[in-house]
């Protein structure tokens, strides 16, 4: 019995895709207010990024007192 050529290499697999990317929100601001006096950044901060990330977070003080103004 004859032998049979060898089978030709297949071509190579082609890359796998990319994985895919959220689209990139645009910026946006947020204003918040009647907040109680005691909210820091560090408040709003930890609520408003369960829910997208965060660019800044700023609560509004007075330049005199340097107390909150209750909203950000």
């Amino acid at each position: 019995m004859a032998k049979r050529p060898p089978r030709p290499t297949p071509p190579p697999l082609p890359p796998p895709p990319l994985p895919l990317l959220l689209p990139v929100m645009p910026a946006a601001s947020l204003y918040v207010g009647d907040l109680d006096p005691e909210v820091t950044e560090s408040d709003l901060g930890d609520k408003f990024a369960l829910i997208a990330p965060l660019h800044s977070v700023r609560v509004c003080r007075s330049i005199v007192t340097g107390e909150s103004l209750c909203y950000g």
